[in-house]
């Protein structure tokens, strides 16, 4: 018998290493991946596309890239999905996880799963918060998809209006 436990000690030792090692891989690793909002340092931190300080505790959006970990900052969920749809055209842009400050609490929520209100006064203009429930005085919320589509309709009247004025009769005079 003592000649046999010799023979599968070590077989029976790399069993539970390998078992351990698919464990930590996709078991704690994955709990541990969960990838959290980075503190944000109010005041410090700039907004990734406009580089606008990030002051409001109640609009700030991160953008957390599956694959690396890294975490984008901005003032205003419309920049935060202007960056991520329409100007980088990431790979990774539908696995991102996306964070919001509640519009009620500032504590951080997920941006997909959110209830979106707009009529909000926020750091860009975009109007939309973020609430983790439906607030009582609301008759529907906006969900994550429609509140891409909108802020994409008004990012093209925001251009539109920009690019009217730019060119219109005042400023073709003064050339």
């Amino acid at each position: 018998m003592n000649r046999t436990l010799k023979l599968f000690l070590p077989i029976v030792l790399l069993v539970i290493g390998a078992v351990v090692v698919f464990i930590f891989i996709f078991g704690v690793h994955k709990k541990n991946n969960l990838m959290k909002p980075v503190p944000i340092r109010w005041g410090e931190d700039v907004c990734v596309r406009c580089d606008m300080s990030i002051v409001d505790g109640y609009h700030a959006a991160e953008i957390i890239n599956p694959l690396t970990k890294k975490a984008y900052k901005f003032d205003d969920i419309g920049c935060a999905v202007l960056w991520l749809y329409k100007e980088h055209h990431f790979k990774w842009a539908d696995k991102a996880v996306i964070w919001v400050t509640s519009a009620k609490n500032g504590q951080w929520i997920n941006a997909k799963k959110a209830c979106w209100v707009s009529g909000q006064i926020t750091p860009m203009g975009f109007g939309f918060g973020a609430y983790r429930q439906k607030p009582s005085n609301v008759k529907e919320c906006i969900k994550w998809k429609d509140l891409i589509r909108r802020i994409f309709i008004k990012e093209k009247k925001f251009e539109k209006a920009l690019y009217s004025n730019f060119y219109s009769g005042d400023n073709a005079s003064k050339k």
